[in-house]
């Protein structure tokens, strides 16, 4: 679509200007007319008027016979259908051009979404582990607290043994 609309304006502005300039005269032959040439080649015309078509350009419009001016209304003919079929191309192709958008903002939308999900995701786990080694970190002190009381605890079991046997 976009292909189609940039072609369009560049076939509209090479008929709106180079091609005027080269059909009305200025009295000039020496406008650059590689552009209207590169144009022809995509046209579809007939080969002879593309084998003549250099030649005719070169010209100034006070030169030009009759073959040379149906040469200039063939390219013109030429450029006009080309111009009408963008321009048919760029009218049905807009609307699918705007789903197209749509869809690829959804899309886009629907990847910051994600993102985002995976993001928080990703800082809840971060979090998780944190506490993990947190409470690794509690439950070994917890165990040598008790490994540490274990001498008293049995000293304190010997002594009630001790004292029962009395």
């Amino acid at each position: 679509y976009a292909a189609a609309v940039a072609e369009k304006e560049e076939v509209e502005t090479a008929l709106a200007h180079d091609f005027r300039l080269l059909r009305d005269g200025d009295g000039e032959a020496s406008h650059d007319t590689s552009k209207l040439l590169s144009l022809s080649a995509k046209l579809s015309l007939d080969e002879s008027l593309l084998t003549a078509l250099p030649s005719v350009l070169a010209k100034k419009a006070t030169e030009r016979g009759s073959f040379d001016a149906m040469v200039v209304a063939q390219l013109e003919e030429g450029l006009m259908n080309k111009v009408a079929k963008l321009k048919e191309i760029v009218i049905t192709g807009a609307p699918a051009a705007a789903a197209r958008d749509a869809a690829v903002e959804e899309a886009q939308r629907a990847i910051d979404a994600a993102k985002d999900s995976q993001q928080a995701a990703a800082d809840e786990l971060n979090a998780a582990n944190d506490s993990q080694q947190k409470r690794a970190a509690e439950d070994e002190a917890v165990k040598v607290a008790i490994g540490a009381q274990g001498p008293a605890v049995k000293a304190a079991a010997e002594l009630k043994m001790e004292k029962e046997e009395q």
